[in-house]
């Protein structure tokens, strides 16, 4: 029962958002243009949510050390506690609250690497024993054993990671400044966030390299949170943070790992089997981003280039030019032109199934047919926009929480 109801943290059962958005990083004007330095924008207005920090531990806070080659001074579950209940935090998110585990969770089959290039990053270091078990009772019973398989670490669908944030805000300026000032008081707390970008609090003692260090770690390791899928869209939560196991899991385009959130919790859930030896690659980015954005984010945000273009991304001069003729639909739209709209769409749906390209920046297009369809009660059409928004959105991520 726990393996079914946790499976809902991992994979989404609604459709997908109607418009393209930055699941996670969202970088402001300032970074864009190259500067890292804090804001000093961080006050909380009228009706924002204040910054907060997490100190999760349940238990008394356990004195600072590097636990099993982690260096942070919390606390990490290596086996599912049994007073955890998956149920409650589900519930918990669905009224609002922000309760979380006493601890972190880290998959036991999961180890922490450096490896060239990569930096830091989580790798399978031990094979599943049921495929062990499996393997051997197939050289035992079969009369000729069929070619041996690679080993499977992690077989999917498997709960890897559960993870709290160390501190939340509204916003990255003002998670910047909440940061700063928490770190500068609590030794602990600097330690834990200065080890994001592999720091430590002995070299941060002037209060110019702890900040410049503090916005070097919100910006190249800051989530903006998802909320539960609502009606097919996605329902933001307001909440920037600094999850400190997510930020061990590298970028990629491919990725064998899906992150939901419920309420503040990370969760992260394998798409794939693993071997051992493997590592956790997520997509930072929105699924449906087309490679010029997917771009310009990676860049600024985090300073490496994409992986793409891939084989199912279209040419950046047909992305843009179904755009503008999408605005201009949607502009027909808006001035009460029903029908006018609906062919529009209709040739731009048949100009991207044209293309040769499964993009899954094609998706909202079919999603706006779909809306526009309903509205001129042609439901067949409907129907069939929404199976070719999903099937596109789902072209290199089968599972995700806009899939």
């Amino acid at each position: 029962q726990m393996r079914c109801i946790t499976s809902c943290m991992g994979i989404g059962s609604s459709l997908f958002c109607s418009r393209p958005c930055s699941r996670h990083y969202k970088p402001s004007a300032a970074m864009c243009a190259g500067s890292d330095a804090p804001s000093s924008a961080g006050t909380v207005q009228d009706g924002e949510r204040a910054p907060k920090a997490r100190r999760w531990d349940g238990l008394p806070q356990p004195a600072p050390r590097f636990v099993e080659g982690l260096p942070f001074s919390f606390k990490v579950c290596r086996e599912w506690p049994e007073d955890w209940s998956p149920l409650e935090l589900l519930l918990g998110a669905e009224g609002g609250s922000s309760e979380a585990p006493a601890a972190r969770f880290l998959h036991p089959a999961l180890g922490l690497e450096r490896r060239p290039g990569r930096g830091r990053c989580l790798v399978v270091t031990a094979t599943d024993a049921s495929a062990v078990a499996a393997a051997a009772d197939v050289d035992a019973t079969a009369a000729a054993a069929p070619p041996p398989q690679p080993p499977v670490g992690l077989r999917a669908g498997e709960l890897l990671v559960v993870d709290v944030p160390l501190a939340v805000a509204p916003t990255q300026s003002a998670l910047v400044d909440h940061i700063h000032a928490q770190a500068a008081v609590d030794a602990v707390f600097r330690r834990d966030v200065l080890s994001l970008c592999g720091g430590s609090s002995g070299g941060a003692s002037m209060a110019g390299d702890l900040a410049e260090n503090v916005a070097r770690v919100v910006r190249f390791n800051h989530h903006e949170a998802d909320g539960v899928p609502v009606d097919g869209c996605l329902s933001g939560l307001g909440l920037c943070g600094l999850w400190p196991l997510g930020s061990l899991v590298n970028h990629s385009l491919h990725p064998n790992v899906t992150r939901s959130f419920v309420g503040e919790v990370a969760c992260y859930r394998l798409l794939r089997d693993l071997a051992p030896g493997d590592e956790l690659l997520d997509n930072y980015l929105d699924v449906l981003l087309p490679h010029s954005q997917r771009s310009l984010l990676l860049t600024h945000v985090h300073g490496f280039a994409d992986e793409g273009p891939d084989g199912f991304d279209a040419p950046d001069a047909l992305v843009a030019r179904l755009d503008f003729r999408r605005a201009q639909a949607e502009q027909a739209l808006a001035e009460g032109h029903t029908q006018e709209a609906l062919d529009a769409f209709k040739d731009i749906s048949a100009c991207c199934l044209g293309s040769g390209h499964r993009d899954p920046t094609f998706a909202p297009h079919f999603l706006s047919l779909a809306g526009v369809a309903l509205s001129a009660g042609e439901l067949g059409l409907q129907r069939e926009a929404f199976s070719s928004a999903l099937w596109l959105a789902s072209a290199r991520e089968p599972f995700s929480v806009l899939t």
